[in-house]
């Protein structure tokens, strides 16, 4: 799991839990952000640590059920979110 820092509408900074480090996110993930069930086919452009810069590579989906793997949603962006997607 991690932890959304920054989002905009071309990708998003995140921070990996539990002191993992960045370095072991493969190249291409599927970021999935719960309180919107939005999902994001994305490429990791930097890695820094335990934290990661993700480039959005497709626009966002609708997802009805969570994906396995969980990126989770800093509470402060939550706003941005919604006005990016209209919610």
């Amino acid at each position: 799991p991690c932890t959304v820092l920054d989002i905009s509408s071309t990708g998003l900074s995140l921070e990996t839990k539990n002191g993992s480090p960045a370095s072991g996110l493969p190249d291409t993930i599927t970021v999935y952000i719960p309180n919107e069930n939005v999902q994001y086919d994305s490429t990791v452009i930097r890695r820094d640590g335990n934290q990661a810069g993700v480039k959005f590579t497709a626009p966002p989906r609708m997802v009805a059920k969570q994906p396995k793997r969980l990126v989770k949603q800093a509470p402060q962006k939550k706003s941005m979110i919604r006005s990016m997607f209209g919610k």
